[in-house]
């Protein structure tokens, strides 16, 4: 088991046998998987960006667009002519097709689309953002994936006690 220490029990004539798991306090980086690779967060940095509820939620935060604006290296957010009202075009690996699109793929708890799932999308109802930048997300995804992946996660209902929260934003522009 990853991030745990491995023991050697004897066993006698015993009915129970208790095992308790030990964490490893040399595991410091956590596992990635990308494609058909596996790693670490240090040996893939540029390949995963992981944007928190906490990260992406200061400033003024209008769309999900905004929320991961400048806080992945490499995704490059750009308005079509200038027109405020038009929705910005994403670009995570440059131009990778001539004929196919070259926004990247979006997933959505599980649920495949594109960009424009993202300008539907409430930042508040936002867990976490994944951004796959490398090319091995073609192992995952297919031609798919190979503008890149964002994969979002929203939040979830929990069981217990009832929690209301109310955050509010007035903008003009011109």
């Amino acid at each position: 088991c990853i991030g745990y220490e491995g023991q050697e029990i004897e066993i006698g004539n015993q009915r129970v046998i208790d095992v308790v798991l030990v964490e490893e306090s040399t595991t410091l980086d956590e596992t990635v998987v990308v494609g058909y690779a596996v790693g670490n967060k240090r040996t893939i940095t540029g390949a995963v960006e992981r944007i928190t509820e906490e990260n992406m939620n200061t400033g003024y935060v209008s769309t999900a667009v905004d929320a991961i604006r400048g806080k992945v290296p490499g995704l490059v957010i750009s308005s079509n002519g200038g027109n405020i009202q038009d929705n910005p075009t994403l670009r995570i690996r440059g131009t990778t097709s001539l004929s196919g699109g070259n926004s990247p793929l979006v997933i959505m708890d599980g649920v495949f689309g594109d960009v424009g799932m993202l300008f539907s999308l409430s930042p508040d109802d936002i867990q976490e953002i994944t951004v796959l930048k490398d090319a091995s997300e073609t192992a995952q995804y297919g031609s798919r994936g190979a503008a890149g992946v964002i994969v979002v996660t929203t939040k979830k209902g929990r069981e217990g006690r009832s929690q209301i929260e109310y955050r509010g934003q007035f903008g003009v522009s011109n």
